[in-house]
């Protein structure tokens, strides 16, 4: 077993409604405006159409403001307790891949696995370990045999 620092992100419901509630909002005025057009025939439509195609792009650069102040606040550290076996991590019994960025010194640890019909790829855990702690996590993969995929970069 082997405890660890890990920068991870977490996004609640609330916020992620909160970015995009605006765009839905918009998506919402642009079809009922576009259906009345189109089945009522009725022209004078044209004009708050498009105006409210225009209103697409301040919509967008609030949303990218918004996004981007809520990515940097997302970024949380937390302790992780990671166990080796049969030459894998694990965290709370879900196999991680382990993935070492040379020129950043970073090392990567994700779920990310195929899954469904069409086999999509699904992740629902990333994390990032950074700084002091690399050296003793690729010390503790080199003693369990973990495989770690390099970056050379």
């Amino acid at each position: 077993m082997y405890r660890v620092t890990v920068t991870t992100r977490v996004l609640n419901d609330k916020d992620t409604l909160r970015l995009s509630a605006p765009i839905l909002v918009w998506l919402v005025l642009f079809i009922i405006i576009f259906g009345v057009m189109c089945i009522a025939d009725i022209w004078f439509l044209v004009l708050p159409m498009f105006l409210e195609f225009l209103c697409i792009i301040p919509v967008t650069v609030w949303s990218i403001k918004k996004a981007r102040k809520l990515r940097q606040e997302s970024f949380v550290k937390i302790d992780v307790m990671l166990t080796a076996r049969d030459g894998m991590i694990y965290k709370d019994n879900m196999k991680l891949n382990v993935t070492y960025s040379e020129q950043d010194n970073e090392v990567y640890l994700d779920d990310m696995h195929d899954e469904g019909k069409y086999n999509h790829r699904k992740i629902t855990f990333f994390a990032t370990i950074s700084g002091d702690d690399v050296g003793g996590f690729i010390k503790f993969c080199r003693e369990n045999n973990v495989q770690v995929e390099i970056f050379p970069e």
